[in-house]
């Protein structure tokens, strides 16, 4: 199974596996909170690696301080980090689809605690600019009007529970590998898997299941342990073995209690002005 990690909002992203660190020439900078900051988040070591693996998957996990990327493409990344479908992201080189990497950053030690307390647009802008720094992104974002989805809570209420790390009895996720995953998650075709997750890991599976934009409206603010399956869209000839598990509209209901609700909202398109291949190191 390929399995594919996503993340969406703070600085601990779940991401995953290991590979070798060394010092970066320049280390990127962000505010550590959505006002004027107190100080400054700096990533003090990066490793940027190509991975010629041919594998189809990817995966990740956050790490105390910093992340770990094993063979993203420069698409994944923009969509992980910017929280976009691939199909609104556009104006990307040919070698951001075809050419993978493995990352691993860290930041500075005397910044650790800083980095950890990262939420909502602050740690979504640690990402960002780690991407505007390493690859020489710049992007602007195009809003339209568009057909969306709106999550909700379906009667019954949710089927799931917040996460319970000091519970040692619980079940603890792992990678293809084996390697444990606390507090992250796994996102395959047709399933995914979340541990100490915020609604916003689903969203990013349910806008690419769906097809539309995803607009949480579910109110749930905490972190949750989650897992569902369903039937992924199937091509001509297609021998996909989870025929027999329902829709992702069905799945949704059935094993989380929630509902995706069609509406009308605006989307945001990210339009790539400027990017560069980064220098392994």
């Amino acid at each position: 199974m390929a399995y594919c990690l996503r993340i969406a909002a703070l600085a601990a992203i779940s991401f995953t596996n290991l590979l070798a660190q060394s010092a970066a020439p320049q280390g990127a900078s962000v505010a550590a909170s959505d006002t004027a900051p107190a100080r400054v988040i700096t990533f003090d070591v990066v490793s940027i690696k190509l991975n010629k693996s041919g594998d189809p998957g990817n995966s990740g996990r956050s790490i105390d301080d910093g992340f770990i990327y094993t063979n993203w493409t420069l698409r994944n990344l923009i969509g992980g980090t910017y929280g976009n479908r691939d199909d609104l992201i556009s104006g990307l080189p040919g070698w951001a689809d075809s050419t993978h990497y493995d990352i691993q950053a860290r930041v500075a030690p005397e910044d650790v605690d800083a980095y950890r307390k990262l939420r909502g647009a602050a740690g979504r802008r640690v990402y960002q600019q780690f991407l505007e720094d390493y690859f020489k992104l710049k992007v602007h974002i195009e809003v339209k009007e568009m057909p969306v989805y709106e999550l909700v809570i379906a009667k019954g209420g949710p089927k799931f529970l917040p996460s319970d790390p000091g519970n040692a009895n619980a079940p603890v996720l792992k990678l293809p590998d084996g390697t444990p995953l606390h507090g992250g998650g796994l996102m395959g075709r047709g399933q995914l898997a979340g541990s100490q997750m915020s609604i916003s890991f689903l969203l990013s599976a349910l806008q690419g299941a769906s097809g539309r934009g995803v607009v949480d409206k579910t109110g749930l603010t905490g972190k949750y342990d989650f897992a569902l399956k369903w039937k992924p869209d199937q091509g001509p000839g297609s021998d996909d073995t989870s025929a027999d598990e329902p829709d992702i509209f069905t799945a949704l209901e059935e094993q989380l209690g929630l509902k995706l609700v069609p509406a009308t909202g605006p989307v945001k398109s990210l339009v790539v002005d400027h990017v560069e291949m980064p220098p392994e190191n």
